[in-house]
């Protein structure tokens, strides 16, 4: 949980479904400024939204009409939900590498334990892989895996989840499959 909300959405716990401050920088920039280097606005709600109710299409202002889909579905969601149980939903309906969906589906098939089992490091692991699954796929790619999960330990550290030491110590891990196909 810690390292998601580190690295996906570092406000969650301050936000009632939509981050204002999120969706302004993105709007300044990716719009305004022409910036595609701006990042994303949504919300882990959001993006939980979204992976309930996929995006359609519309003739005109597809992207403007979804997003104020996922926004007013995000919003109900956190009327209806904990943090905690919108947490677990969106960890049991994104895509991991190999055609995994779920936390536990990919903490079975990575490293054949339970999601509760899971060490601060794989944790960081299948986190990070959740940006590009293919391309942070440790079992393919097990240096951009190492690279991508210390991405997640140093976001866990910017946001006071996790000790600088400990992250330093678990940085320079190896990444340890227990593959289970």
């Amino acid at each position: 949980r810690e390292a998601l909300v580190a690295t996906e959405d570092a406000r969650f716990y301050e936000h009632a479904g939509v981050d204002y401050r999120s969706l302004g920088r993105v709007i300044v920039k990716s719009i305004i400024q022409q910036d595609e280097s701006a990042g994303g606005g949504s919300t882990l709600t959001q993006q939980l939204s979204k992976n309930l109710y996929p995006r359609k299409r519309y003739w005109f202002f597809s992207m403007l009409i979804n997003k104020m889909r996922e926004v007013r579905t995000a919003l109900k969601l956190e009327d209806i939900y904990t943090k905690d149980e919108l947490i677990t939903l969106y960890l049991n309906t994104v895509p991991f590498a190999d055609n995994v969906f779920g936390i536990e589906a990919a903490a079975d098939r990575f490293y054949s334990i339970n999601a509760k089992d899971l060490a601060t490091d794989q944790a960081a692991v299948l986190v990070g892989m959740l940006k590009a699954t293919y391309s942070y796929n440790p079992r393919l790619f097990p240096d951009r895996a190492v690279k991508r999960r210390n991405i997640v330990l140093r976001q866990m550290v910017k946001y006071n989840y996790l000790d600088s030491a400990r992250a330093d110590s678990l940085s320079r891990m190896p990444i340890e499959l227990q593959y289970n196909k």
